[in-house]
């Protein structure tokens, strides 16, 4: 079962962004319904509502409910606050800290359902609600203080991925899915929202956080997360029987074949024996990736009754080097002109649904505005073609940020101006190679350009020299290139010096294009690129 064909955005509504968004004194079944009627004016045909961290989010009788342990009128360094900043203790902030705490407790003392009523309100808007579990969350696993974390996880570090060093990365105090135990108690919360909720589909968020079996046996032990979906399977046959409707099971999984086959999770047997009927590709965090490998992602799936749907997360990650290292953890804000490429690509592709996870902050933003207006904009124009003809498109290159142990590092940007200087398969000299995926092509009323960003140091060395490089697409010979006076925002932080080359019309393919760059020997690195599509007014 997929979201109507008008309607192909699926929301992520996460952890904590309608709890914190919210004062206390607004809590109320009204509220709690106006954020399905938020977007049921829009092109979002499914809505997924995450239901726990190490904790769940509801007063569940299997898991210990996150508001464990609070006090709705103890101090602000009650013991389940004091690991917190000052600010995220407080009320009156907009947090996930106290205020998520309290909304969640204050929702169970005035036996408002949360999930219930949003279920019930997307069938009266025909939105497709699913609950969504995130399968291993590791969110402050440094701190065992946190109040995220479940006594299960804490008093069994023997169930753990990792247990001979500091949790300090992300993922490796992760549950391990080849313990019973483990499996057994997953299985009973996801037990427990069949029996207790009317829903379309449950997802398993193995996002949240990627890793779920041991290192070196991701694939011996991959028949593990096989089983365990099958049970789920079974569990979803029940419920349909209950309620009298078809029940789909969705995975949100990693963003290629191989990933995934070398993290356990064996695609190729749960499409085969469909066992799942929604698959959703995904970076971890930030990077919505332009090459999602859509194409192969649907010859595996063949005839088989699953849809596919492409996550974009709310954010781009800054390809800048700081200490000759690239700067992972800052992140740029993706506007709606950045979702639209992204979007428009994957659905060329061929993907059938368009995922947004972390854009649910948008929804409710006192502080800034503005950021209403851009998610109305993405959810209103990202999912279909025809929604995004004549709007402003931008292709940026980005990379698969997600990847297995081990897996080599994709990323495609920075690249250093002087040749050898970087290895790069299919660098000859001083070419710099660049491959885009534009989705549908550029119309008769628009123009597309080529942003090449570059640092401080090519800018000073090499400046007159990048203004009269040569660029060509797909073999055809572009004009030469020009100066930005006002860089677009967002772009990388030490994109010191853009140059914009128009493309020529009759180069640019709908879909896939080759970008060949002559760089200037020299010191210094690209650190951005993309492709922008615009009306010739918006240039």
């Amino acid at each position: 079962m997929t979201a109507n064909s008008h309607r192909r955005i699926c929301i992520n509504e996460d952890n904590g962004h309608f709890y914190s968004s919210r004062a206390p004194k607004e809590i109320s079944r009204g509220e709690i319904e106006s954020l399905v009627d938020f977007y049921a004016k829009s092109q979002v045909g499914q809505m997924l509502f995450c239901v726990n961290v190490r904790r769940a989010l509801f007063d569940s009788r299997k898991w210990e409910p996150v508001f464990t342990g609070y006090d709705p009128d103890g101090p602000d360094d009650q013991p389940c606050l004091d690991w917190l900043p000052e600010d995220q203790r407080r009320l009156d902030t907009v947090n996930e800290g106290r205020r998520q705490l309290h909304n969640l407790r204050l929702m169970k003392d005035c036996q408002l359902d949360h999930f219930a009523i949003w279920l019930e309100r997307c069938r009266k808007h025909n939105i497709q609600g699913f609950l969504s579990i995130r399968m291993n969350d590791c969110h402050y696993s440094n701190d065992l203080n946190s109040h995220w974390h479940s006594s299960f996880w804490k008093n069994n570090p023997q169930l753990r991925i990792v247990t001979h060093r500091d949790p300090r990365k992300l993922g490796e105090h992760a549950l391990d899915y080849t313990k019973k135990e483990v499996r057994d108690y997953s299985l009973g919360l996801i037990r427990e929202l069949f029996e207790r909720y009317d829903m379309d589909g449950i997802e398993l968020d193995w996002m949240r956080f990627g890793l779920n079996l041991p290192y070196g046996k991701c694939r011996s032990g991959a028949h593990f997360l096989t089983e365990f979906i099958k049970e789920v399977c079974e569990l979803s046959r029940i419920c349909s029987k209950r309620t009298g409707k078809p029940m789909s099971l969705a995975v949100r999984v990693p963003p290629t074949v191989e990933t995934c086959l070398s993290l356990g999770y064996d695609v190729l047997t749960w499409i085969k024996q469909e066992l799942v009927q929604q698959i959703t590709i995904s970076n971890f965090l930030c990077d919505h990736w332009l090459d999602y490998p859509v194409e192969t992602w649907k010859a595996v799936i063949g005839d088989h009754p699953v849809a596919l749907g492409v996550c974009f997360h709310a954010g781009i990650t800054d390809p800048a080097i700081e200490n000759g290292s690239p700067r992972t953890k800052k992140w740029l804000q993706e506007l709606p002109d950045i979702v639209r490429g992204a979007a428009g690509a994957a659905l060329v592709k061929g993907a059938d649904l368009i995922y947004l996870f972390n854009h649910c902050y948008y929804e409710h933003d006192t502080v800034n505005p503005q950021r209403v207006k851009y998610l109305q904009d993405i959810i209103h124009t990202c999912g279909s073609i025809a929604s995004m003809s004549g709007l402003p498109r931008r292709h940026i290159l980005t990379y698969q940020q997600f990847a297995a142990p081990g897996e080599p590092d994709r990323r495609k940007i920075p690249v250093s101006l002087r040749p050898g200087s970087m290895v790069l398969s299919s660098r000859i000299d001083n070419i710099i190679p660049l491959r885009f995926n534009i989705g549908p092509a550029a119309g008769k009323n628009e123009r597309a350009r080529l942003l090449l960003g570059f640092d401080n140091q090519a800018a000073e060395t090499a400046g007159e020299k990048l203004k009269i490089a040569k660029v060509w697409l797909n073999d055809i010979p572009c004009a030469t290139g020009e100066a930005v006076i006002s860089k677009p925002n967002p772009v990388s932080s030490n994109a010191a010096l853009i140059i914009s080359w128009q493309l020529p019309e009759e180069a640019l393919h709908p879909g896939e294009n080759y970008i060949e760059f002559e760089a200037p020997d020299s010191t210094g690195s690209l650190t951005w690129a993309e492709i922008i599509i615009t009306q010739p007014h918006m240039a």
